[in-house]
């Protein structure tokens, strides 16, 4: 079986997300490239969402840590 992409990984979460998470899931479905390519502070700043947002958001989606959600980002 295909390795489950963050998409699917946030489609299967999203219903259970806080309003927080779900703007942090938002801004990594919506802008994978920065999150493949950007800091956790810079994209933390440009989304409004705090970094601490982004690591909860990877652990809930069953990543280590932000770092981890970043690699699979950039997996092709």
């Amino acid at each position: 079986a295909a390795a489950e992409t963050i998409e699917d990984r946030i489609s299967a979460h999203y219903a259970d997300l806080s309003t927080k998470l779900r703007t942090a899931a938002d801004y990594v479905a919506g802008h994978p490239v920065d999150v493949a390519t950007r800091s956790l502070r810079s994209v933390a700043q440009t989304s409004g969402v705090s970094p601490a947002t982004f690591s909860r958001l990877a652990r809930v989606l069953g990543y280590a840590d932000y770092e981890a959600l970043r690699e699979a980002g950039r997996a092709p």
